[in-house]
């Protein structure tokens, strides 16, 4: 990079339930690009102390990646786990700007499980009212006269999404970064981030599921925004947990089974194996549909397709279980698909994508 480069390079850090995951990007050219990224697992145990020694131990690791994956920048971005983050859809008056943020505080006190002076409230408007433009005066029936009403009614409110964390949990971060020697830019939710990788330009309305190690996701998209986001505490190692309970082997053995096999028999000493895995899995089948239920009913809207993400998307028969399971479309994310990188890392970096998809949003953060 040359000494008067305008270019800036900005780090997506994800502490996940396992592993941590960086992927560094710049900007060239009005286009995001890939400088570097690094992958470290087996710290689960590290990230789920919350003692200040673990803190030190996380800062350790992330200076370790760094300095392994020859980061560039010092600027990050990271993301608060969904589990841990209060978000939720809140209508409000329509106010001015300077009225606005009390509006949205006092609403939030009714809905955020927490006391609000313990927490970080973050919100972002996404349904404004649409100004009424003068028409001709036309003679109405008293039932339009109502419907008319209705609506104006309506117009006279704003749809604000409100994210609230504890201040405990940022306080965590801020800690381990500053431990660390990095410049924390911002923090998000893992919804916002997996959105903004996986929906890239698509304005279309569809559901993220994050099969992460201990817990999956299930996100609601429309026109990019996460609306609704819901955790639920089944995981790839649930699956292996079965099979080693059930079979009797090792968690190693297990795990390479559960790959091996996925949810899909090919003979008949598999299929018992198949079976359990796809039964451990059904209380994400039935949180995913008690999800798109909440959706259609509260929305009236249709969710056109689903994209998979984390670590256990590339589980063999994966997709299809779900499609079937829900009768939607199913794809593998392309969390790559706004960056461009060198064509001979294509088959490395399409077989990371589930994982990096978080950490590329966040990088993408302040790039797009």
């Amino acid at each position: 990079m040359g000494l008067f480069s305008q270019h800036k390079n900005y780090i997506g850090i994800d502490f996940g339930t396992s592993s941590v995951k960086l992927v560094e990007l710049t900007q060239v050219q009005g286009e995001p690009r890939l400088v570097t990224y690094s992958y470290t697992d087996d710290v689960s145990q590290i990230i789920r102390l919350n003692t200040p020694q673990s803190y030190q131990q996380l800062a350790a690791i992330v200076q370790d990646m760094c300095k392994k994956a020859h980061t560039q920048s010092t600027h990050v971005v990271a993301a608060l786990p969904n589990f841990a983050v209060f978000s939720s859809v809140i209508s409000v008056p329509s106010l001015k700007k300077d009225e606005l943020e009390s509006a949205i505080q006092l609403e939030a006190k009714k809905f955020v499980p927490m006391p609000i002076e313990e927490t970080i409230l973050d919100w972002r408007v996404i349904d404004k009212p649409e100004e009424s433009k003068p028409e001709k005066i036309k003679k109405q029936k008293p039932s339009q006269l109502k419907d008319e009403k209705t609506q104006n009614s309506k117009s006279d409110h704003m749809e604000v999404l409100i994210t609230a964390a504890p201040k405990t949990l940022v306080e965590k971060y801020l800690t381990i970064f500053k431990a660390a020697k990095l410049n924390l830019l911002s923090l998000e939710t893992e919804s916002f981030a997996l959105a903004r990788s996986l929906a890239g330009k698509d304005s279309s309305t569809f559901m993220i599921i994050d099969l992460g190690a201990i817990s999956t996701d299930i996100i609601l998209i429309e026109n990019g925004v996460p609306v609704i986001s819901r955790s639920i505490d089944v995981g790839g190692q649930t699956i292996t947990a079965a099979l080693k309970e059930h079979l009797g082997i090792d968690e190693k053995r297990a795990e390479q089974f559960k790959r091996d096999v996925g949810m899909t028999a090919g003979t008949q000493e598999t299929e018992g194996m198949s079976r359990l895995i796809a039964s451990s899995f059904q209380s994400v089948i039935n949180e995913v549909q008690y999800t798109l239920d909440l959706y259609r009913n509260r929305n009236k809207g249709t969710v056109q397709k689903v994209v998979l993400a984390g670590g256990s998307a590339f589980l063999s028969g994966m997709p299809e279980y779900i499609e079937k399971a829900l009768s939607l479309p199913v794809y593998i994310g392309d969390a790559w698909q706004q960056v461009s990188y060198p064509a001979e890392l294509k088959p490395v970096l399409e077989s990371l994508s589930p994982r990096f998809s978080i950490a590329i949003g966040l990088a993408l953060r302040e790039l797009v």
